[in-house]
């Protein structure tokens, strides 16, 4: 058995699964259905997290690390920009209603924050570890998760680079992380950092869904935006009525004394 196929094995591989988040997001929650908003907040976190890896691996790369050398290659390497190229088309299919559920770019939840840290200080074995367990989520749900995607934003068909581009990627990329021998300390450390990724992928799944934006909640904040417009603007025409009396009175009373 290959090692992406091990990580499959892994209890926390489930636990990411059975997230509430993510089994909404792969219409396994009973009547329940993902929104628009929480494709772009995850793919927001991805992209922050795919840009730490890509930086990280460019100054790693150098070392002549060869199992890190598939990353930096086609289909993998660049994954961020991909997922960029989707966000921008998702966010054009946005109701303005939808538009409130949606987080800043540079919105990123604790556990995002915490993975991005360790990153940025992993050894070529450890930024190993997290790439596969980031590209084997891609790869082995590649067409389910394009089918999903689309499915959400039914009615305006999404490109879907990010997934489309590892269709069928799997063994492929089970072969090429399978075929080093690692000494006995480095496989310790390859395991260590996959459960210790997955952990944090199952923290943020955890967080987002308990700050997610419920349809009914954006639409009472929309109607209070649009009732205080609405009264701000019944204040000012008041205002201003009351300037016109006062001034036409004032006039009346100025004519009436010569």
């Amino acid at each position: 058995m290959g090692r992406l196929m091990q990580l499959q094995q892994h209890t926390k591989y489930k636990e990411v699964d059975d997230t509430d988040f993510i089994l909404r997001l792969h219409f396994k929650k009973a009547n329940e259905l993902p929104q628009k908003a929480d494709c772009i907040n995850l793919s927001i976190q991805y992209i922050a997290l795919y840009q730490a890896m890509e930086k990280r691996l460019g100054q790693l790369i150098s070392e002549k690390t060869l199992y890190l050398d598939v990353f930096n290659k086609e289909p993998w390497v660049d994954r961020s920009e991909f997922l960029k190229n989707d966000v921008r088309q998702m966010r054009t299919c946005l109701a303005d209603a939808e538009k409130c559920r949606v987080i800043r770019d540079d919105h990123l939840y604790p556990a995002t924050q915490e993975m991005i840290k360790k990153i940025e200080v992993a050894d070529s074995v450890t930024l190993f570890a997290y790439f596969a367990v980031r590209c084997l989520g891609d790869a082995c749900d590649a067409q389910a998760l394009n089918e999903h995607n689309q499915r959400i934003f039914d009615g305006n068909p999404l490109t879907g680079e990010f997934y489309r581009s590892i269709f069928h990627q799997v063994d492929p990329l089970d072969n090429f992380v399978s075929q080093f021998a690692f000494s006995t300390e480095q496989e310790h450390k390859f395991y260590t950092a996959i459960d210790e990724f997955y952990q944090l992928h199952i923290d943020l799944f955890k967080q987002m869904e308990a700050e997610r934006v419920l349809p009914e909640k954006s639409t009472s904040q929309s109607s209070y935006y649009k009732n205080s417009c609405r009264y701000a603007l019944f204040a000012l025409t008041a205002v201003a009525g009351l300037a016109a009396v006062a001034t036409t009175a004032y006039c009346s009373m100025t004519y009436s004394s010569k």
